[in-house]
């Protein structure tokens, strides 16, 4: 910086030396005359180095004043999309379906209808006009990441919370993916490639960002859709460990729970290892959680029912009535209705029960 200023004072110098000279050309001209051999060979040997730091000095100046900046533009790109990609995630999470004994098994996650919705919401606009939207947001910030990304090398917060804007984008995209397969699947085409799509942008919205499990268990929803019923039991797994890894006991129990719905219906099902995986997720749902853990009681009376383990069946479905009973609601009743039939199925024709009742708090 003193070079800098050194050279700023010279160039004050030689400008009041200029004005002094063209005021008092009277009284300085014979001295100029005498000396003009000499000066104009100190001129010819300094002129280059007083050009050279000039230059230099606007190479400073710009440098210093886009490195002020960064920041602030950075901030204003990010306050640009933040609006609309904080909150993404969520909204597409509570668009989705949630499999459970109210819903067929492999039954579609995301709707055209629940998307086009949360993306109208969201200022993407309607569903037709939405996938172009999210697309254009997306290589926004990709476009963005990659004009910052030397600038933002000492910037980590920064970059992890692009990477995140990122993420949300590709879960946004999946689910407009996933709810387009389903709407071939209603016209009866062909629906694989749009399947593999939204798996791609949640698997990739996963790597973006690992600490959001969300992205992890639509990636695992996709492969269940896909038939890849052994790489979705995976997912499940892996997402019930990182869970219990983060105290989030809540989507732990998530994952077990679609982990038993696998193996319950997959081909061949084993019945056995859903009745276990799903009284794990009954240990790990949290109490305030009674819908869920009343479908999970009502899911593992299912699979009991299948190994003819009828009292604990009884005692399962029995436990699932109370909680629904006690949650209320449109869809509680209807989980009423479901067990109060299986209970009557059972008294009507269950046989003699070969192990022990159901075990666990309800």
């Amino acid at each position: 910086m003193e070079f800098l200023d050194d050279f700023d004072a010279i160039g004050q110098l030689i400008a009041g030396l200029k004005e002094l000279v063209f005021i008092s050309q009277g009284v300085l001209k014979p001295f100029l005359d005498k000396y003009y051999a000499s000066l104009a060979l100190i001129a010819q040997y300094t002129a280059p180095i007083f050009t050279i730091a000039a230059g230099s000095y606007a190479i400073y100046q710009k440098y210093h004043f886009a490195e002020r900046n960064m920041p602030k533009r950075i901030e204003e790109f990010l306050a640009r999309e933040d609006k609309r990609l904080t909150d993404s995630r969520s909204a597409v999470f509570s668009a989705a379906a949630t499999p459970g004994p109210a819903l067929e098994f492999a039954g579609p996650i995301f709707t055209a209808r629940e998307i086009g919705a949360a993306a109208q919401r969201m200022g993407y606009g309607k569903f037709r006009r939405a996938d172009g939207a999210v697309k254009k947001a997306s290589r926004q910030v990709n476009r963005k990441t990659k004009e910052l990304g030397d600038q933002l090398r000492t910037w980590d917060a920064k970059r992890i919370e692009f990477k995140k804007r990122r993420a949300s984008t590709k879960i946004l995209q999946g689910a407009l993916a996933a709810a387009r397969a389903e709407k071939r699947r209603q016209n009866g085409l062909d629906v694989r490639r749009a399947r593999l799509a939204a798996l791609g942008h949640f698997e990739n919205a996963f790597e973006l960002d690992p600490g959001d499990l969300r992205a992890l268990e639509h990636a695992g929803h996709q492969r269940v859709r896909l038939g890849e019923h052994g790489a979705a039991i995976e997912d499940f797994q892996q997402l019930a460990e990182l869970a219990e890894s983060v105290g989030d006991r809540y989507r732990q129990a998530r994952a077990l729970r679609f982990k038993g719905e696998i193996q319950e219906f997959k081909t061949p099902p084993v019945p056995g290892a859903a009745n276990m995986t799903y009284s794990a997720a009954i240990d790990s749902m949290p109490m305030e959680r009674g819908e869920e853990r009343a479908e999970l009681w009502e899911m593992r009376g299912r699979v009991q029912e299948q190994l003819n383990f009828y009292t604990a069946a009884q005692q399962s479905y029995s436990n699932a009535e109370q909680l629904y009973d006690k949650a209320g609601g449109k869809f509680s009743k209807a989980g009423i209705d479901r067990v109060k039939s299986a209970l009557h199925r059972l008294n009507d024709g269950g046989g003699p029960q070969p192990n022990t009742e159901s075990k666990g708090s309800i």
